[in-house]
């Protein structure tokens, strides 16, 4: 018993020199020549072993590669696909031996790894395996080329694998771009494919830190193209992105779950990204979306989204298909409150905001913007949207709650407003954005009612002069570089109507009582207003100029008519209001045509401060045309005067003097 002891030991004691020993006493050049044939009939490429070669096999199985260098495919930029600084290969000699490769340590040190698509679309990582399938073919070499290398796959494992201060370079020669990835630090671990695969480290791209972590359930599912869960994020200075969900393996694969998407800018963004936002003002700043997203390549979908951009909040569903020439975004959203100014180019600056406070003078004093108007994006994207607004500003014009239609083809944005509240009336409006040409179009039709006309008409024009309420309907198209010069364009026409309400700055009643007193105090024109019941008209736009020849207006003691322009361009009036003073207390319904004293009075100068001024040549030349007529209409005008309509008594020869008096003016 004692000798069959010895000779055990002795047996391993000379399997253990020979374990020990007999690396050493294999020659490193012909294991690295052995080494560099195997890699080259794999690859078609030159492979070079310039530094040690190291092997053992007790307790692993354990081999080292210094200098290592794979030949780039020919008329590649780079002389090498791949170099390495060192390569470091443990497994486990005996499940090795049981038929399992077991991967306890997996090192690239300092890998350069050159990707490249040549000219003609041909990817360098194409390798040429014409030796090793003709050597498969002669028996040279124990590869199985019959689904082995499935099984093998099937039973890997991975202990410490690594890629330590790497760099990866990608050139696209036929789109003429080349991206890099510098301090790339990646480390896996897989136990089996039945237990979670995770990796984690990270990289620099474009300057900045990327920090990556992945984390599969159970890698062997998407093998199978099963489903497993999956967790997924990347940190940068710029972007956080995290997934949380299952993923379903297949070509292409297909992901499911909740996902949070933030970066403190957009603009800092898409300059990291190397494609800057060309646009004025400092918008696009903080953006997030978080909820459940489905990805079924070439179409990503978002449920039940919280979408924040800049100070615009939303929540809704959204849908982006990849497949197209550009992509399609659809979906349904509901804004809180939009603000549209900070997008419009400077459209913050308006026409009423332009000369800040003050009432009728100082409001509207400005002018149109000539910043550019691009709207060249729309044809980046096409869309179809409904979005339900709890409020919208676009420059100073407030509108509440309304439901928009939008959607965007071949740079053509149409937005239909089926609901529209604005300012107390609501309607409907559609306007088209057209950015498909080389220069800008709009076309804007609306049909209002209800509107409260001061407050709308100050925000729209800085026009004050007006109160009441305002029905309208528009149709109006323009065109142009800038907002002067589509202003400058426009064509259309429309009609308006306003109901009990009030022309601001002159007194018409008080003029035909009084011409000198009524022109002159021209700080009395201030506090001075025409109240009436109804005003009506129509007009038509040519070329950014108003023109209206039937207005009428409805008022106690007063009968209105007018016409004339309003030059947008210039924002200026030349208007002719004629005012009959009746012997009728009727308003709203009266007769229009009934006799009184006629004295046109003309509106002119710029919108943010109006002239009014009788025109008692026009008056006297109408009277003159039937004294018999006239006559009757003083006789009537004056019993209606001195009557007092609010009980006073009046002198009607000093009416007759301010007339006379007024004739310079």
């Amino acid at each position: 018993m004692k000798k069959v002891l010895i000779g055990l030991v002795a047996l391993v004691a000379v399997i253990v020199v020979v374990v020990l020993v007999l690396p050493s006493l294999v020659p490193k050049d012909t294991l690295r020549a052995q080494i560099e044939s195997r890699i080259e009939s794999a690859t078609g490429r030159e492979v070079t072993i310039a530094g040690d070669v190291g092997v053992s096999i007790i307790p692993s199985v354990e081999l080292t590669l210094e200098q290592v260098t794979i030949a780039n495919a020919p008329g590649a930029s780079a002389t090498n696909m791949i170099e390495l600084g060192a390569l470091r290969l443990k497994v486990g000699l005996f499940p090795l031996l049981g038929g399992e490769l077991v991967v306890d340590e997996f090192v690239l040190d300092r890998p350069i790894i050159q990707l490249e698509v040549d000219p003609q679309g041909k990817p360098n990582w194409e390798f040429n395996t014409t030796k090793s399938a003709n050597a498969a073919q002669s028996g040279d070499g124990d590869a199985d080329s019959s689904g082995g290398g499935a099984g093998f796959l099937n039973e890997l494992r991975l202990g410490d694998v690594a890629i330590v201060g790497g760099t990866v370079v990608y050139a696209d020669k036929q789109a003429g771009t080349e991206q890099r990835l510098d301090d790339v630090n990646l480390r896996l671990s897989l136990p089996d494919l039945d237990r979670p695969f995770n990796a984690d480290g990270g990289l620099t791209w474009n300057g900045e830190a990327i920090t990556l972590v992945l984390d599969i359930a159970r890698p062997r599912a998407l093998l199978d193209n099963q489903k497993t869960g999956l967790k997924v994020s990347v940190d940068t200075k710029h972007l956080a992105l995290s997934f949380d969900g299952e993923a379903t393996g297949g070509t292409p694969m297909r992901l499911e779950g909740k996902t949070d998407l933030k970066t403190p800018s957009v603009r800092n963004l898409a300059a990291w990204a190397g494609s800057s936002i060309d646009m004025p003002g400092d918008t696009l700043g903080p953006f997030s979306v978080a909820g459940t997203v489905r990805v079924a390549q070439p179409v990503v979908a978002f449920a039940g989204a919280e979408i924040a951009i800049d100070a615009i909040r939303a929540t809704g569903n959204i849908e982006v298909n990849t497949g197209g020439a550009v992509p399609r975004i659809t979906g349904n959203l509901d804004v809180a409150a939009l603000d549209t100014n900070p997008y419009l180019g400077g459209g913050e600056k308006s026409a009423a905001a332009d000369g800040g406070g003050g009432g009728g003078q100082a409001r509207g004093s400005g002018d149109w913007s000539d910043d550019p108007i691009d709207l060249s994006a729309l044809k980046s994207v096409n869309a179809d949207f409904t979005l339900r607004v709890e409020s919208i500003l676009v420059q100073s014009i407030r509108i509440g709650q309304s439901a928009l239609r939008l959607t965007v083809e071949g740079g053509l944005m149409t937005a239909d407003l089926t609901e529209l509240a604005l300012y107390e009336g609501r309607g409907k409006a559609k306007i088209v954005a057209n950015g498909s040409g080389s220069v800008p179009a709009v076309v804007l039709d609306v049909d209002l009612s209800g509107m409260q006309a001061e407050p709308l008409l100050t925000d729209a024009a800085g026009l004050d002069r007006i109160s009441g309420t305002a029905r309208s309907s528009m149709s109006v198209r323009g065109s142009g570089r800038s907002q002067r010069e589509i202003v400058g364009n426009l064509n259309g026409n429309g009609a308006l109507a306003f109901t009990d309400g009030a022309i601001k700055g002159i007194n018409l009643g008080a003029m035909l009582r009084n011409v000198g007193s009524a022109f002159l105090d021209a700080s009395a024109r201030e506090q001075q207003k025409t109240d009436f019941t109804e005003i009506t008209g129509t007009f038509t736009i040519t070329n950014g100029i108003l023109k209206n020849d039937d207005l009428q207006m409805l008022s106690p003691l007063l009968r209105v008519g007018g016409a004339g322009t309003v030059e947008m361009p210039p924002r200026t009036v030349n208007y002719t209001i004629t005012p009959k003073l009746v012997a009728s207390g009727e308003g709203q319904g009266g007769q229009s045509q009934a006799a009184g004293l006629t004295v046109p009075v003309i509106v002119s100068g710029p919108w943010s401060d109006l002239s009014f001024k009788p025109d008692l040549a026009a008056a006297l030349k109408e009277t003159l045309k039937d004294p018999a007529k006239a006559k009757e209409a003083v006789q009537e005008t004056i019993k209606s005067i001195t009557g007092g309509g609010d009980g006073a008594k009046r002198d009607p020869v000093g009416t007759v003097r301010g007339l006379l008096r007024g004739r310079g003016n």
